[in-house]
């Protein structure tokens, strides 16, 4: 999962999102795709990023 950039160490003080802001939205597309077969890379909204 690609969660954007988020304010931490990596993503640093100019990331637009916080940890508080971006969890959430990871956990809301990890708890719709529970169950669901196959392997894609999507990020926090749950679309499907390019590889």
């Amino acid at each position: 999962m690609a969660p954007g950039w988020i304010r931490t160490a990596l993503g640093g003080p100019d990331a637009p999102f916080t940890m508080a802001e971006a969890i959430p939205q990871v956990v809301d597309v990890l708890l719709a795709r529970l169950g669901k077969p196959g392997l894609e890379y999507v990020d926090r909204f749950g679309r499907t990023v390019p590889w």
